[in-house]
C-alpha cells in the first residue's frame, strides 16, 4: 500500500510507502520539509489558486499580499514559495554546518578564498588609483562593487546547494547574472535603513539588521524582488532574532580565538565556516530542510 499527497508547497502530488506515515519528507520539485499524513490525503483535490500560482519573478511579485504577522500564521504567499517560517536552534545550525562543511571542505575553501583574493585584488587596485588621484578612480569604484556583488551572488548560489546537499560547481559562482539588480536594490534599501537605525538609537539599526539581512538568500532561493525579499526576511526572522544575534557572538568568538591561537592561520578554515553558517541557518528559517535527528523519507510521484 502506498500514502499519496499533495506537497503544500506546490502542489506536486507525492507517494511514500504506508509504514512512512508519521515521518518526514522532503518535496523533489520544491524542497519544502513535509510530515507524512497518516492516511491518504484522498483523491486528487484542487490545490489552492495561491499554491498552485508560479513563484513570483523579480518585479511581477504581488507587493500588497499579506505576510506573517503577529500570530506567526503563514500566508498563502510564503506557502506558494515552499517557505514555512521555523525557529531555529543555535546548536542545532552550527553543527549542521559543520557537518556539510567536512563533507564538501575542498569547495566551500576553494569558492570564499577564491572570491576574498579577487575583491581584495581590486580593492588594492582601486586603492592605488585613488591615493594617486586618477580620475580613472570612480568607474574603478563602480566596477569593484560590481564585481563583489556578481561574486557574492554566486557564492550564495554555491552555499546554498551545499546547504540542501546538492553539491556545488565552479561554474555556479558565476551563475547569477539573473539575480544582479534585485540584490543591489535590496543591498542599497537595506543598507540605508540599517545605517538610519545605527543614527538613531542603534539598537533599531541593529534590529533592522537581524530583520532584513536574509534577502540575498531569499533572492537566489526564490527569485523574487527587493520589496518581497525584505518582507520574507522579516517573516522568516520572526521568532528567531535572538538566535542569530547568538550565532553572530559564536562566530565571533569563533573567529578570534582561533585566529589568536593560531596566529592567524585557522582563519583559513574558520572564514569558509563561518561564512557557510548563515546558509544553513536560511534553509532551516525556511523549512527548507529539517532539523538534526528528524528521519526523511524519499518520496515518489
Amino acid at each position: 500500500m502506498a500514502i499519496e499527497f499533495d506537497c503544500t508547497g506546490c502542489g506536486k502530488r507525492l507517494r511514500v510507502q504506508d509504514q512512512d506515515a508519521g515521518k518526514k519528507a522532503e518535496c523533489p520539485e520544491c524542497h519544502t520539509i513535509l510530515e507524512i499524513p497518516a492516511t491518504p490525503t484522498g483523491s486528487r483535490q484542487p490545490v489552492e489558486p495561491a499554491i498552485e500560482t508560479p513563484r513570483p519573478m523579480p518585479g511581477r511579485s504581488d507587493p500588497s499580499a499579506p505576510y506573517p504577522g503577529a500570530d506567526g500564521t503563514v500566508d498563502r504567499t510564503l506557502s506558494s514559495l515552499g517557505i514555512r517560517p521555523t525557529r531555529i536552534e543555535l546548536d542545532d545550525v552550527l553543527m549542521k554546518a559543520w557537518e556539510l562543511f567536512k563533507q564538501n571542505l575542498g569547495m566551500v575553501l576553494g569558492t570564499v578564498w577564491l572570491i576574498v583574493v579577487a575583491n581584495t585584488i581590486m580593492s588594492e587596485f582601486v586603492g592605488q588609483l585613488i591615493t594617486s588621484h586618477n580620475p580613472m578612480a570612480p568607474p574603478a569604484q563602480l566596477a569593484s562593487l560590481a564585481l563583489a556583488t556578481f561574486l557574492h551572488i554566486g557564492l550564495t548560489i554555491v552555499l546554498l546547494r551545499i546547504a540542501r546537499g546538492h553539491g556545488a560547481a565552479a561554474t555556479h559562482l558565476i551563475a547569477g547574472g539573473h539575480y544582479f539588480w534585485p540584490v543591489l536594490g535590496a543591498s542599497i534599501c537595506f543598507l540605508v535603513m540599517v545605517v538610519l537605525g545605527l543614527v538613531a538609537l542603534i539598537i533599531p539599526g541593529i534590529v533592522f539588521g537581524l530583520m532584513f539581512g536574509q534577502y540575498g538568500y531569499v533572492i537566489v532561493d526564490k527569485d523574487v524582488g527587493v520589496a518581497d525579499s525584505l518582507r520574507i526576511s522579516r517573516a522568516i526572522t520572526s521568532g528567531n532574532k535572538t538566535t542569530l544575534e547568538a550565532l553572530s557572538c559564536v562566530v565571533g568568538v569563533l573567529f578570534f580565538l582561533v585566529g589568536g591561537l593560531t596566529c592567524g592561520l585557522g582563519l583559513i578554515v574558520v572564514i569558509p565556516y563561518v561564512v557557510l553558517v548563515p546558509a544553513v541557518a536560511y534553509l532551516r528559517m525556511t523549512g527548507q530542510i529539517a532539523p538534526a535527528g528528524q528521519e526523511m523519507v524519499a518520496v515518489g510521484e
